[in-house]
C-alpha cells in the first residue's frame, strides 16, 4: 500500500486483479490482455509502455487533448480494459464493485473534457512529486494499521489519494475543484463511501 500513486491507482487495481482466462497473478499476460482492448478500439498507447497506469495518465485530461476525436472509442477501451479486472475478480469470488465503474468513468471523462480551459496541467504536473510523498507517507500509516478486509482497505486507499490531492494540489480553486469531483463522484469505487458529503461547489454539476 505504501507505493501506490495518487492517479495510478486505476492502472494498480486493473493489474492487481488479472485476466479472463489469464493467470490473475500474472501481470505481463494481464498487462497484455488490457492494452489489447485498446488497440481493437484504435487507441495507440507509448511504445513500450508496461503499465495500463500509462494509459490511464497521471494527467487524465491527457485523453481530452489526444483523443477529443475519439473520446468514445477511449472510453470503450476503458471499460474494456476494467472488464478484464472484473472477470478476473469473479474468478476470485470477489466483489467486482471494489473496481471504478466504468461507465461512471466514462461519464467522468465527459466531466473532465468539458472542464478542461478550468484546469492547470502544468500545476498538476508539478504538484506529483507533493503527492507521491502524501500517498507514501498515508500508505505507510495505513500499513501499520493492518487492514486486513479487502474493502476496507481499497477504500482507503482511495480516501488517501483524495486527502492528499486536498492536502498537496496546491493549484488555481477550480483546478482541484474538478479534480476532486472527478475522484469523488466518477472514479471511487461503488463499494466505496463518498469522500465527502458533497461535490465541491464553485463548478460542481448534477453528479449522479
Amino acid at each position: 500500500m505504501a507505493h501506490w500513486h495518487i492517479f495510478s491507482l486505476v492502472g494498480f487495481l486493473l493489474l492487481w486483479c488479472g485476466a479472463r482466462a489469464l493467470n490473475c497473478e500474472d501481470t505481463n499476460e494481464v498487462t497484455q490482455e488490457e492494452f489489447k482492448c485498446f488497440s481493437t478500439y484504435g487507441i495507440s498507447v507509448t511504445t513500450g509502455t508496461t503499465k495500463i497506469e500509462n494509459v490511464v495518465q497521471s494527467d487524465p485530461t491527457a485523453a481530452c487533448r489526444y483523443y477529443y476525436g475519439n473520446l468514445a472509442a477511449y472510453k470503450k477501451a476503458l471499460t474494456c480494459a476494467f472488464g478484464v479486472g472484473k472477470d478476473c475478480l469473479r474468478q476470485l469470488g470477489t466483489r467486482t464493485d471494489l473496481l471504478p465503474d466504468a461507465d461512471r468513468l466514462g461519464r467522468g471523462m465527459d466531466y473532465l473534457c468539458s472542464h478542461v480551459a478550468d484546469l492547470d496541467a502544468d500545476c498538476i504536473t508539478t504538484s506529483q512529486s507533493a503527492l507521491n510523498n502524501c500517498a507514501f507517507r498515508k500508505g505507510t500509516e495505513l500499513a501499520r494499521e493492518g487492514l486486513t478486509d479487502t474493502t476496507s482497505l481499497l477504500c482507503a486507499s482511495y480516501r488517501v489519494a483524495y486527502e492528499c490531492m486536498k492536502e498537496e494540489l496546491r493549484c488555481p480553486k477550480q483546478t482541484l475543484e474538478v479534480q476532486l469531483n472527478f475522484t469523488n463522484q466518477y472514479m471511487r469505487p461503488r463499494a466505496c463511501s463518498p469522500f465527502d458529503g458533497e461535490a465541491y461547489s464553485c463548478i460542481a454539476t448534477q453528479l449522479n
